[in-house]
């Protein structure tokens, strides 16, 4: 695992979260629609995507399995450091917005129930990254053959 897949990752998915946050809030201020707590997991599944590519175009061959695992378990610790740093950074910085109002943190049972969550969403993103890290190299690598073979032509 090289810093190069791990940036590649990290820059993919601090961009892609500050770009769904962006349009989640246009969308609801312009046309009332909220996007919904599912699309949190489409910034990890990208970012994957990209450096399971990057990695590919590096060294033009597969990652192995276990090297996806482990690839999984630094991207989950990544995204977990992220999640939890924006949130402590919005709720600081806009603590009288209504929405995040609800974020209690002096009740224990409150904290509870999100740490809970938190974690089920990372054991979530963890098997995301995993198979989207792979899935965007042997994508890469179909790509990689195609254009191979018209250069052949």
């Amino acid at each position: 695992m090289n810093a190069f897949v791990i940036s590649r990752y990290v820059i993919w998915l601090i961009g892609l979260t500050v770009l769904f946050i962006g349009a989640s809030i246009l969308l609801v201020n312009f046309t009332g629609f909220d996007i919904g707590g599912g699309a949190s997991f489409v910034p990890p599944l990208a970012a994957s995507m990209a450096a399971g590519q990057a990695w590919f175009r590096r060294y033009d061959t597969m990652p192995s399995k276990p090297d996806a695992w482990k690839v999984g378990g630094i991207f989950t610790a990544i995204h977990l450091i992220w999640v939890v740093l924006l949130i402590v950074s919005l709720v600081s910085l806009f603590p009288d917005v209504p929405e995040l109002a609800p974020f209690e943190f002096s009740n224990p049972t409150f904290v509870i129930i999100m740490v809970t969550a938190l974690l089920f969403n990372e054991l979530v993103v963890f098997f995301i990254c995993r198979f989207f890290y792979r899935f965007g190299a042997k994508q890469q690598a179909k790509a990689a053959t195609k254009a191979a073979a018209k250069a052949d032509l």
